[in-house]
């Protein structure tokens, strides 16, 4: 199974900055994911076993997950 996180982009360049992030704070601890991008819509796909690790992850790091 597979675990999606959202998140939405309004400013273009901030984009860019939020997804490396994000991203490299779950492959800092080992956490593989798929990323999707839209418009104006991002998508990280995380295994499901790792979902919960991956919101302590984030959360600890500041980012609200709803």
């Amino acid at each position: 199974m597979v675990y999606c996180l959202c998140f939405l982009s309004f400013l273009l360049l901030k984009r860019i900055e939020v997804l490396s992030r994000l991203s490299g704070l779950l492959a800092d601890e080992g956490i593989s994911i798929s990323a999707l991008s839209t418009f104006k819509t991002d998508y990280i796909l995380i295994k499901s076993d790792e979902a919960e690790n991956a919101q302590k992850i984030l959360k600890e790091a500041g980012y609200n997950l709803v």
